[in-house]
């Protein structure tokens, strides 16, 4: 015989994805978390084990002794993925498995954010980072972005580019462009900090402010993921105007730049976002009133994602830890105003751990990608 094709199931792509998010997962695990009777995941399991997708794996490297000690485990021979998030000022990229876990990283300076220059950029970090064999691509950035066309990165002031064409003719390699609040959710959800949690919410606060939704085990993505929604809601009718002359709204109250122009403007000398929290911890009070605001306004924003949303646990990731740690009392003070008296505290992780999780994130939605392939055209299979 040929080599066939494998074309995976709707059954047996669910099993590949739990298994590369949960595992290495026992079978009676897989069987509670799946909902599968213990002959319908043998059944399951067995062109994917033949395939070499996945791999059998006894506990501390033992040898099984009977098919329950098993562990079912994704194959890392399927090769590697390209991971890449890009900002006005860097582009950070990560080679990892097909657990997204990190086999080599590079950071470089952006001096010129034109398309053609970024493009260039990654393509030499894949060359530095030995990517050119990997299963494929994923890239995150601010903006919105569908099909692989940017329709609009602010930051980047890109309008209508079709990076994701223009990175698979340059790399040779499939590519999956995505807004990067959905890969860091994608990241928190696959290895981060609400690994395994169902239902939650990321609030990402740096240059702009975005947040994304987990329900259902599953990030929620729209078209207009990146639009920039929510940054005109008004949180404070009393404090300053952006430049759309609304008063006190979220990209004037949350923004790093918008903060770090109001102390500069209280203490009369230009100062960075890290400059002006770090003169708020000193003690000065001109600092100190413009970090509490801000942390107000942070706290009634979490509380009106937590009041549309339902979802009581949070992971706030960016630039804006750092406000939530220095106003955190004020923050508190604010979520606690804003929710009803009989409802469940909230419970807010700040992930620090800086742009490297974005892009894993972004090779997870790699990999999702290829799983997804498996399902639509299929994967060769061992010869007959």
């Amino acid at each position: 015989m040929g080599q066939d094709c494998l074309v995976l199931s709707i059954s047996e792509a669910a099993l590949v994805r739990t298994v590369l998010i949960h595992g290495p997962l026992s079978r009676a695990a897989l069987m509670e978390r799946l909902g599968f009777a213990p002959a319908s995941l043998t059944r399951l399991a067995r062109p994917l084990l033949e395939a070499g997708i996945l791999v059998a794996e006894s506990p501390g490297g033992r040898r099984p002794v009977g098919r329950p000690a098993q562990r079912l485990d994704i194959s890392h021979e399927l090769g590697t993925v390209l991971g890449v998030k890009i900002t006005s000022s860097s582009v950070d990229a990560v080679v990892t498995d097909m657990r997204a876990s990190v086999l080599r990283s590079a950071v470089r300076s952006l001096a010129d954010t034109r398309v053609e220059s970024v493009v260039g950029q990654i393509a030499e970090m894949a060359h530095q980072l030995d990517a050119a064999g990997a299963i494929g691509v994923g890239v995150g950035l601010g903006g919105v972005v569908r099909d692989g066309v940017v329709i609009h990165a602010p930051f980047l002031d890109w309008y209508g580019v079709p990076l994701g064409r223009m990175l698979r003719d340059t790399l040779k390699l499939p590519v999956s462009v995505e807004n990067d609040v959905i890969t860091l959710s994608e990241a928190e959800r696959w290895f981060g900090l609400r690994r395994g949690v169902p239902g939650f919410s990321v609030v990402a606060v740096g240059e702009g402010v975005g947040h994304s939704l987990v329900a259902h085990g599953q990030v929620v993505r729209s078209p207009d993921s990146g639009a920039g929604l929510s940054d005109h809601l008004i949180l404070d009718p009393g404090g300053p105007t952006c430049e759309h002359h609304h008063r006190g709204c979220v990209s004037v109250l949350l923004t790093t730049t918008a903060i770090a122009r109001q102390v500069s403007q209280a203490v009369g000398r230009a100062l960075t976002y890290e400059e002006s929290l770090e003169l708020a911890r000193s003690g000065d009070l001109r600092a100190r009133q413009v970090i509490d605001r801000s942390g107000r306004a942070l706290g009634r924003f979490i509380a009106l994602i937590a009041n549309v949303t339902s979802q009581t646990q949070f992971v706030l990731a960016g630039e804006g830890g750092a406000l939530f740690h220095d106003a955190h009392h004020q923050v508190q003070l604010a979520i606690a105003g804003a929710r009803g008296r009989w409802t469940s505290p909230l419970d807010v992780q700040v992930d620090d751990s800086g742009y490297q999780v974005w892009a894993r994130g972004a090779a997870a939605v790699a990999i999702q990608r290829f799983v997804d392939q498996l399902v639509e055209r299929g994967l060769p299979g061992p010869k007959g």
